[in-house]
């Protein structure tokens, strides 16, 4: 992934040997490669890799890089190939998650268990801190809907909107249960 300002470009590769990740930071003006090595790769093959364009950590606000997806969470690595704290994330399969428009928020829909339906987990990636919403139905999707501040977690009995500052609206809106179909319908 290109950084932000196209002057650097971050590649990640897998270190069987040594059981890490390998970042590559290449410094595109001057023909440069600095590595680092992260000790907690993913453990799923397609989170290798993974790159979050979001905004700096506190201390590090003048440095421009990226957050990598590291087993239990997200780290970010500056162009300089300093390394901020990781940040803990939900490590299930079935999350689904987004950036805010000004990229320092990233939201995370986590479905639940047995007590309780699931929550949404805002992270601060300035403050590199964060806190869950509990949510009243299994979230299934969070996409953006009609203006560009429309975020909205999506389940199986409603909708509920998500500010840009990750407060849940305060109401959801309640979605119909889909019919049952006759044999041969294919709507």
């Amino acid at each position: 992934r290109f950084s932000q300002d196209g002057k650097f470009l971050f590649v990640a590769a897998e270190d069987k040997a040594r059981h890490s990740e390998v970042v590559d930071i290449v410094n595109l003006e001057k023909g440069t490669i600095l590595n680092r090595v992260l000790d907690n790769p993913p453990t799923r093959r397609e989170r290798l890799g993974a790159f979050l364009e979001g905004a700096a950590p506190s201390g590090m606000e003048s440095e421009h890089g990226i957050w990598v997806f590291t087993r239990g969470g997200l780290r970010f690595i500056s162009e300089a190939g300093e390394m901020g704290q990781e940040i803990a994330l939900p490590v299930e399969d079935n999350v689904a998650a987004t950036l805010s428009l000004d990229s320092t928020l990233f939201f995370v829909t986590v479905p639940g268990g047995d007590q309780h339906p699931g929550a949404l987990q805002v992270v601060d990636l300035k403050k590199g801190t964060s806190f869950n919403h509990p949510l009243t139905d299994v979230p299934t999707r969070l996409i953006r809907l009609g203006a560009a501040k429309g975020l909205w977690i999506v389940g199986s009995r409603e909708m509920r909107s998500v500010s840009e500052a990750g407060e849940l609206g305060e109401r959801p809106i309640l979605l119909n249960r889909p019919r049952k179909t006759e044999e041969g319908d294919t709507d």
